[in-house]
């Protein structure tokens, strides 16, 4: 798959350790809802952020050459086509492309709750919140790195199928 190049990952967009422990708290405070041992946490486009147990991004960059072999975990794929059965993740953790225009932005949004089961979350970190019928937003999240800089969204989104 062959992706533009201003779909390639950035070092600008790569999380910082601050933005982990942020994801790594809301897995603990939801705990109580996705709780179960082998919890499987999807996290597309994933950059290079490593939280999760399954990795899914369109730049092949992104993971190296071990990472690769590892076809189970670790996927090269769009996130408006994922190739995994419905339901068969707890969590999801998605950071989008920031730009994308308005109408591309739902099929991402809708292959992550497929994918997700009744009942998991979707933590999705974008410029706006998405919802659907089939879903509750728990909580939401303003964040912003410096003054007048870039601001994000964090939706903690509960899938109800």
């Amino acid at each position: 798959m062959e992706i533009k190049k201003q779909h390639k990952i950035r070092k600008a967009w790569i999380w910082d350790a601050t933005i982990e422990k942020f994801i790594f708290n809301i897995l603990r405070k939801y705990s109580n809802i996705t709780y179960k041992r082998n919890v499987k946490i999807l996290n597309c486009p994933c950059g290079k952020s490593r939280i999760g147990t399954h990795f899914c991004d369109a730049d092949k960059n992104v993971f190296t050459e071990e990472e690769l072999e590892d076809e189970e975990h670790y996927k090269i794929a769009d996130m408006r086509e994922l190739p995994y059965k419905d339901n068969y993740f707890d969590i999801a953790i998605s950071d989008p492309p920031w730009k994308l225009k308005y109408f591309k932005r739902f099929k991402p949004y809708y292959e992550l709750t497929r994918v997700v089961r009744d009942n998991g979350l979707v933590i999705y970190n974008a410029t706006w919140i998405p919802t659907s019928k089939y879903d509750e937003v728990l909580e939401v999240y303003v964040r912003q790195d410096t003054a007048f800089g870039l601001t994000s969204i964090f939706s903690i989104i509960q899938v109800k199928k």
